[in-house]
């Protein structure tokens, strides 16, 4: 049987019929994990702190013993005992609403009931569109919620006017069209409530559409949300983003938080470089910026690029390429949304960066901000404190007394703070545990300063980084690492859905065969979105 396929093996290109092979176990799979396999993994690998550093332990003892001969001849002692640290707990900040009122976090959450945002939105003009079936999504189920965002918005201070429309959308209708007609019938629509199945297929085509092609937001709302979930949290949850996506600011920090450095107008940014899965050989790598515009940081705007060089050379870039431009187009928006105010300083939190790499990005991006600074006027040199956040690190810590722990997990409290035994002897880095550790084992964010033109103390920056744990849009919590570096994830991920939607839409047209990438051209295209998005949180 010539035709039938073989396993090629070794580098000299050995072909063995697949039906003499055997796969043995344990195998590593390079392809990305379904809904129910990732599922699995979070589950399996979610395991309190006492249990996971018992286990370590023990692995531990059973190498000294499988080891000791060689142990012994050289002379070598292993302690089986974690390292045990100095950490402090900083006091989780005050989280400020409208007339400053202040609402004390606990266990790293809030609540907001009996609020009202610092600064509400108006939502006066907005629609409805179902794009499931009425079968499991009713209109009477849809018309309940709708009253709900209504009453609640008001209790948030929000001026929210009833629907201008509830409409029920065929999935056939191409989405586009959809919301072109749905804008054109309603001058100023300001946001369109989109209820969709639970992991739609149609939300990257939605998004889009939405952004890139119309100009008009969107929040989508899945069936089960509205026929099941329907209560007071949920609402809230979706009204903290819809806030925020209006213009609004949900909340802030006191001043006493924010250090002294903000005694001046001051730009607090993220960044973070999202590149293809396994086996996405025609997707490019995307890196994206945010930017504060507010004295609040709390508002912020985005820009993003396809990286070019993945392109040639098709491996992951971590390096913002296109840095300078990126920072020129950020710090004019700063400056157009403060009546002509330029930043006085750059806070700058840099994510997905290994310390490999940490010489690459001082020598190209932070040499980018300063051109950058230049470029828009001679002589502009804001001081930059430039600092990487890592989560992609094997460092985890518990407390040496269970009563100290926090939960019913035992994780070490929200505000947790390590800068001594374990971080680096010389340079500015610190261990900070913003949130509250649900299940498994908290994993803290690994801070490292590596350019201070502003001569932060190390109190004043894990006070000032702690607190930007807090004025997430999406919930009443404080969350793993600060906002800017969320937004810049969050900012990858819209992205890469534009490109996914334009895509797929390439790729069934035959346009693209092998896995090759689509032209340059094509993908700044599908990336650039519309001018009315350009100052709003499109992204959260």
């Amino acid at each position: 049987f010539p035709y039938l396929p073989c396993i090629e093996v070794g580098t000299k290109k050995n072909y063995i019929p697949l039906e003499v092979c055997v796969v043995l176990d344990g195998q590593h799979c390079r392809q990305k994990l379904d809904e129910n396999q990732t599922a699995t993994v979070v589950k399996k690998a979610a395991v309190p702190p006492a249990e996971r550093f018992q286990n370590i332990q023990g692995a531990v003892q059973d190498c000294i013993k499988n080891n000791k001969e060689y142990l012994d001849h050289f002379g070598i002692h292993i302690s089986t005992d974690p390292v045990k640290v100095q950490a402090r707990v900083l006091p989780a900040p005050d989280v400020l609403y409208k007339n400053n009122v202040p609402v004390s976090p606990r266990n790293g959450a809030w609540e907001i009931q009996g609020t009202e945002f610092y600064q509400p939105a108006n939502m006066t003009k907005w629609s409805v569109l179902s794009l499931c079936n009425t079968r499991f999504c009713p209109r009477p189920a849809i018309e309940k919620f709708v009253s709900m965002v209504i009453s609640h918005g008001k209790k948030l201070g929000m001026s929210v006017e009833p629907p201008q429309a509830i409409k029920e959308c065929g999935q056939n209708n191409r989405l586009l069209n959809v919301l072109r007609k749905e804008k054109e019938t309603i001058p100023g629509l300001q946001i369109v409530f989109v209820v969709v199945v639970n992991k739609s297929p149609f939300y990257n085509e939605l998004k889009s559409a939405g952004e890139t092609e119309i100009g008009v937001m969107t929040q989508c709302v899945t069936d089960k949300s509205i026929t099941n979930k329907c209560n007071p949290m949920l609402v809230n949850n979706i009204l903290q983003k819809v806030n925020a996506k209006l213009g609004g600011v949900n909340n802030t920090i006191p001043k006493s938080v924010k250090s002294v450095i903000f005694s001046k107008p001051v730009i607090v940014m993220g960044a973070d470089v999202t590149h293809p899965g396994a086996k996405e050989f025609n997707r490019p790598s995307i890196a994206a910026v945010v930017a504060s515009t507010d004295p609040f940081a709390f508002r912020y705007i985005t820009a993003f690029r396809i990286q070019k060089q993945n392109m040639e050379v098709k491996a992951r870039v971590e390096i913002i390429e296109d840095m300078k431009n990126i920072a020129k187009e950020l710090l004019l928006g700063f400056y157009n949304a403060n009546n002509q105010i330029r930043p006085h300083k750059i806070l700058f939190y840099r994510d997905g960066v290994s310390e490999s790499q940490f010489r690459q990005v001082l020598d190209h991006e932070l040499a980018a901000i300063r051109a950058a600074c230049m470029e828009l006027e001679p002589g502009y040199e804001p001081g930059i404190t430039f600092l990487t956040v890592q989560k992609r690190h094997h460092t985890r810590f518990m407390p040496e007394n269970r009563r100290d722990g926090c939960g019913k997990s035992g994780n070490i409290p929200p505000g947790t703070t390590i800068d001594t035994t374990v971080t680096h002897p010389v340079d500015f880095d610190f261990f900070l545990c913003s949130h509250f550790g649900i299940q498994g084992t908290s994993r803290p964010a690994h801070y490292y300063v590596l350019w201070d033109d502003n001569e932060f103390t190390a109190d004043a920056l894990q006070k000032l980084t702690f607190g930007l744990c807090h004025t997430y849009a999406r919930c009443a919590r404080s969350v793993s690492i600060p906002v800017p570096v969320y937004y810049a994830h969050h900012a990858t991920q819209r992205a890469k859905c534009y490109v996914d939607a334009r895509s797929d839409i390439y790729d069934s047209a035959g346009s693209s065969s092998g896995g090759t990438l689509p032209s340059m051209d094509f993908l700044d295209a599908a990336i650039s979105v519309q001018s009315l998005m350009k100052g709003a949180m499109f992204f959260v």
